[in-house]
């Protein structure tokens, strides 16, 4: 299962929000339960919103009071709630193509 997650940081917060993802975000994701990996990408253009992540999970049933945990702390509710934009959706894997075990 894939989270995609957009979000554009309110003005001038591109640092601390960096910040926040390297030194907390990540590590509390990767401790919820079918949690695989996460990638992040920056829009090229710079157009909003700029920054994508894509969560993957071994399955759809992503713990919801394990969310609430990572999204709970007051860092988060501080550049998720001042954030422009903050939106999620979930997809379902269907197949792969290519060199399906290379890096982007």
């Amino acid at each position: 299962m894939l989270r995609t997650v957009w979000v554009e940081p309110a003005d001038n917060t591109d640092v601390e929000f960096d910040e926040w993802y390297r030194k907390q975000h990540l590590d509390m994701l990767s401790m919820v339960s079918g949690f695989r990996r996460s990638t992040r990408y920056k829009r090229v253009d710079g157009t909003p919103p700029r920054y994508l992540a894509c969560h993957e999970y071994d399955t759809a049933n992503i713990p919801v009071e394990q969310m609430k945990i990572v999204l709970g702390t007051e860092w988060s509710k501080k550049i998720l709630g001042g954030a422009k934009l903050f939106e999620g959706d979930l997809w379902q894997f269907i197949t792969a193509y290519g060199e399906t075990q290379s890096k982007l």
